[in-house]
């Protein structure tokens, strides 16, 4: 309440400077000029008399242009969460989803390990008896995952589709087949999401989601290779591991950006 009245005051002060400044310059200018005939003016009076008003003017021009940006950004913030709350009543459980098929992705790869069932992956945090690794502590060890052989090493599926956990059957799969696999189910379901809601969507979310696809498509991690054989074979030197890294820290970065913009408790 209390802000709301400081807001609205602040408007009725920007309109009310506005006005007078336009009153002030033709009072000044009124009485340079009753001055004039009346007194004996030179014109060094005259010449500070006007150096006093274009300073007073500057300082009025000032004040107007920082009511200005204090409203604009007012306004902007007001907008904003309109549109966020809009967006939790409609979309928070296919935000949810969303989020859950980046984090499940981004942790298989990384860790190199995870599950099929149904056609889908899961990442190992589904796994009652593995100890759950977040994206957070993912982005603070990727030195210990993103090494020489990160893009070499083959990914551990337990596929358990149809005997469950206890009869889960083993595969591996290699770099590059994961992502012909993965990377364009993930991509259209971003692209997807933002097609269908992007009425409802905040701007900010959609760029940053528009961010996560740009990274997927174009960034060196994810580069799918025609010569399989060789990619997958190559060990990463000490560069590309750097620049494996700095990629992944960015587009996990993002991800939990996302994925936090709607708190998991929110209904």
């Amino acid at each position: 309440m209390k802000c709301s009245i400081m807001f609205f005051g602040v408007i009725l002060l920007k309109n009310l400077y506005k006005g007078l400044v336009i009153g002030w310059i033709f009072i000044i200018v009124m009485l340079i000029w009753i001055f004039h005939k009346a007194f004996t003016i030179n014109r060094i009076d005259i010449e500070s008399a006007l150096n006093g008003l274009i300073v007073n003017l500057f300082m009025l021009g000032i004040t107007v242009f920082v009511l200005d940006l204090l409203i604009k950004k007012r306004t902007e913030k007001e907008k904003r969460n309109v549109e966020l709350n809009e967006y939790k009543d409609l979309l928070t459980t296919e935000h949810h989803i969303l989020a859950g098929v980046l984090e499940n992705f981004l942790q298989i790869l990384i860790t190199k390990r995870g599950f099929l069932s149904d056609g889908l992956y899961f990442s190992d945090n589904l796994d009652p008896d593995s100890e759950d690794i977040t994206l957070k502590e993912l982005k603070d060890t990727l030195n210990k995952y993103v090494g020489p052989e990160f893009r070499s090493s083959n990914i551990e599926i337990k596929n358990i589709s149809t005997g469950g956990k206890d009869n889960a059957k083993d595969h591996s799969l290699s770099y590059a087949e994961f992502l012909q696999h993965q990377k364009s189910f993930v991509s259209d379901k971003i692209s997807n999401y933002i097609n269908s809601y992007h009425i409802f969507i905040p701007h900010d979310i959609t760029k940053r989601l528009v961010t996560i696809n740009s990274s997927l498509e174009y960034s060196l991690v994810f580069l799918e290779n025609k010569n399989r054989d060789i990619i997958d074979k190559k060990s990463l030197k000490k560069e590309l591991q750097e620049k494996y890294q700095e990629t992944l820290t960015i587009l996990i970065d993002n991800v939990i950006e996302f994925k936090e913009s709607i708190p998991k408790d929110t209904k």
